[in-house]
């Protein structure tokens, strides 16, 4: 039953736009849909400029630049402007692919939004951790030379 209405659908398969062969709505796109990637552009917007704020303060305020959390809100810092770059430009393809190019680029276009800003994240969080173990390194070094002095010193 399932082959014939496949072959008898076959068709209008070939004949439809790729929205009906990723199974979404084949009603079309309203013109304005492409205003939708507006309040996440402005949304990161604000939150880059508040982690801007913020780290440029922490930086003056901190005397030692080479002190631990000072290279923790540095690393922060740069992997957040980054985030919001890719995010940017990200949310900026979508809108023009929306507003510009035919539906079926446009369904295709909006899976990047889905599949790069987690990527960035986990970029943000192994390159936090990477500052945190670097640090605990040393000091562990630190610990091990000290404790050998001791030994043969005694």
């Amino acid at each position: 039953m399932a082959v014939k209405e496949a072959l008898y659908d076959h068709a209008a398969l070939v004949h439809a736009g790729p929205s009906s062969l990723y199974g979404g709505c084949t009603g079309g796109v309203p013109n304005w849909f492409f205003i939708f990637w507006t309040p996440f552009m402005v949304f990161d917007t604000v939150l880059v400029l508040l982690v801007a704020c913020k780290s440029f303060q922490h930086y003056h305020q901190v005397p030692n630049k080479q002190w631990f959390g000072a290279r923790l809100v540095a690393v922060l810092a740069r992997d957040s402007f980054v985030f919001f770059l890719v995010n940017l430009m990200i949310y900026l393809f979508n809108t023009m692919t929306w507003k510009l190019a035919p539906a079926g680029l446009s369904e295709m276009a909006s899976f990047w939004w889905l599949a790069i800003p987690p990527i960035s994240a986990t970029r943000l969080l192994l390159n936090l951790r990477q500052v945190y173990t670097q640090d605990r390194e040393i000091e562990i070094e630190l610990l091990r030379s000290r404790n050998s002095r001791i030994r043969y010193l005694r």
